[in-house]
């Protein structure tokens, strides 16, 4: 296995794809941003005649930038989940959907606007492949040794592939980073909003397997362990809560998120802010769907006691 990495400009640093042989086929986990870097580790490191499968845990551009050239420099079979081909495939219709979805939290035409542009364009820098098939709809080949788990919740797409005791997590673990859970549509029906709340809370039921594999993540080196990774994400989570407690129930998403915003001008970070803040208010309407999960995993007794009391202590204001 090689781990090659790649910087990015975005906040959550440098990026990690894989290349991995089993059973005399070469695969890759991910394919990093589009950029002359990464076109440089492929020409150089990548005998793309011998590439024979692509897998994405997701695709954010940071991870699915290179997808349209090795559909035309490999022969190599693309597999990416049914979400994300929706993305693919019906661009204009999620964007027409998530305008709505926008304005029916209350946004401003402005930020719609705004945000919907920004969205498109990060959309519209993935260069779509000439071919790729549905991950779900596949028999994999069991030679391959490959099996996955579907963990949504930071995107509705998120998958972890897991090979030899290995587990690729793409942006599902990740070592002290609160991944956003993204304001967005329900893929399975434009018109509702997806509840990453609840997704999460699901997803951690099917992380307690990846215990006793090695985790290669999306971003930074390493993870200290699955248990670790989500007590510091929930403990995370309520610190951020906490800090806004008096006013998430008095202020709209929108207000609440240009305060806490250091950069006032930057609309994509204000829509991550927002998302943060919606998943906050999603907890609070049903903190025991997450304390049930943390129980399953053995967890609840780790999360800070103090924290979890004071952030559900704003329900009853």
């Amino acid at each position: 296995m090689i781990k090659f990495t790649v910087k990015t400009n975005f906040s959550v640093g440098d990026v990690h794809f894989y290349y991995i042989q089993s059973d005399g086929k070469n695969m890759l986990i991910d394919t990093g941003p589009f950029s002359e870097d990464t076109k440089k580790i492929f020409l150089n490191y990548v005998d793309l005649l011998k590439l024979d499968y692509v897998f994405l845990t997701h695709i954010h551009i940071d991870h699915s930038g290179m997808i349209k050239f090795l559909s035309k420099n490999s022969d190599a079979r693309i597999f990416m989940s049914e979400k994300d081909i929706y993305l693919i495939e019906k661009k204009d219709e999620w964007l027409n959907a998530l305008e709505n979805l926008f304005i029916s939290l209350g946004f401003s035409n402005n930020f719609v606007k705004s945000i919907k542009n920004v969205l498109n364009n990060l959309r519209s820098a993935i260069p779509v492949p000439d071919r790729y098939e549905i991950l779900e709809k596949q028999d994999l080949p069991s030679n391959l040794g490959i099996d996955y788990i579907k963990t949504p919740y930071h995107s509705q797409s998120d998958v972890i592939y897991l090979i030899d005791r290995f587990a690729f997590s793409g942006d599902t673990l990740l070592r002290n980073i609160f991944q956003t859970p993204l304001i967005d549509v329900d893929y399975n029906n434009c018109l509702q909003r997806y509840n990453n709340y609840k997704a999460f809370c699901k997803s951690l039921y099917k992380l307690k397997k990846l215990n006793n594999y090695t985790v290669m993540p999306g971003h930074n080196d390493y993870i200290i362990s699955v248990n670790d990774t989500i007590t510091h994400y929930v403990n995370k989570m309520l610190n951020r809560l906490i800090k806004i407690k008096d006013k998430i129930n008095k202020m709209s998403l929108e207000d609440l998120a240009e305060i806490v915003t250091k950069d006032k001008n930057d609309i994509h970070i204000k829509y991550l802010k927002a998302s943060e803040i919606q998943f906050f208010k999603d907890f609070l309407n049903d903190p025991n769907e997450l304390e049930d999960a943390l129980k399953y995993l053995d967890l609840f007794n780790k999360v800070t006691e103090g924290l979890y009391k004071l952030a559900l202590s704003i329900t009853k204001n």
